[in-house]
């Protein structure tokens, strides 16, 4: 997670979480775009990358992954407190979008939605604006680069262009190394927004 713009460790390890999800649950704090205030998100979230993907079950080998099969879930996610919910726009060809859209007209209850997309940066304000109408809202907590795009500089530029257009609160990016997040943090800087979250790999079976 990027805290301050500073690249931290997990939120248990230096002391960002406080606060309560729920009864009992931790919260992280992300750094709002355009502004010196931050987003308090319970710090237990839902990974929806297997939502409408035949190749991760979705009503193929996994009985479990179908509409009715998901919303369930997200039930169980909302009563027990919420968080945020992570999906992208190329999970399930967007399907995932939409079956997140579906749960948030059941329930938004604490929820805070993450969303990621890529290409080229001068048409992420579009993708951005089609991830909402999908997710069947104006704005998201959230939206992050899902991949790295050369040159970096200009892929902050369309970051920077998602956030002015008031399409996210935050804005982060996925699979970035620390240099890479340097870049992107400086050059979103001189366009006057701040680098709330960084979305990396954490694996029992990929520890390298």
């Amino acid at each position: 997670m990027m805290l301050d713009g500073k690249t931290s460790g997990s939120a248990g390890d230096n002391g960002q979480a406080s606060g309560s999800a729920g009864d009992n649950g931790q919260t992280v704090r992300i750094r709002r775009a355009l502004d010196d205030a931050f987003l308090e998100v319970p710090a237990v979230g839902l990974g929806t990358w297997s939502w409408g993907a035949a190749k991760w079950g979705w009503r193929t080998w996994d009985a479990r992954l179908t509409r009715r099969g998901v919303l369930r879930a997200w039930d169980a996610f909302v009563d027990g407190g919420g968080g945020l919910v992570d999906t992208a726009d190329d999970y399930g060809a967007g399907l995932s979008e939409r079956l997140v859209g579906a749960g948030l007209a059941r329930n938004a209850t604490n929820v805070f939605v993450a969303t990621k997309g890529g290409g080229r940066p001068s048409e992420l304000v579009s993708a951005a604006s089609s991830s909402c109408e999908r997710l069947g809202v104006d704005r998201v907590a959230l939206y992050q680069l899902h991949s790295v795009c050369e040159p970096i500089e200009r892929a902050a530029d369309g970051l920077a262009a998602v956030a002015k257009a008031g399409l996210c609160d935050a804005v982060g990016a996925c699979n970035h190394d620390v240099a890479q997040l340097e870049r992107l943090r400086a050059r979103l800087e001189r366009r006057g927004v701040a680098l709330g979250a960084a979305q990396v790999e954490a694996s029992l079976l990929s520890q390298d």
